[in-house]
């Protein structure tokens, strides 16, 4: 079983700030796993990283999972108007 990180934990061995690695994990960059509040981060998926020069992208074999992750992108992209209005808020 791979070895797991806590957020400061994997911080400190990639040598980066705690923001700087959950932002990574939220645009897809970097894989994590998060439960709740806490953020778990795989050694080897850090190291991954490391050696791909920060290119790592996951295989994944699920279409939904994709087609579901490039809705998200794309709702990122959008303004908070474009959204709200995409979602039918006022």
């Amino acid at each position: 079983m791979a070895e797991v990180l806590t957020t400061k934990e994997a911080a400190a061995y990639m040598r980066l700030s705690t923001d700087t690695l959950k932002r990574l994990a939220r645009s897809g960059r970097l894989l994590a796993a998060k439960a709740g509040r806490q953020w778990r981060w795989r050694k080897v998926d850090l190291d991954e990283f490391l050696t791909s020069g920060g290119l790592y992208v996951r295989q994944v074999e699920d279409e939904a999972y994709v087609a579901d992750c490039e809705v998200r992108a794309q709702e990122r992209r959008l303004s908070p108007e474009e959204l709200k209005a995409r979602l039918g808020v006022q």
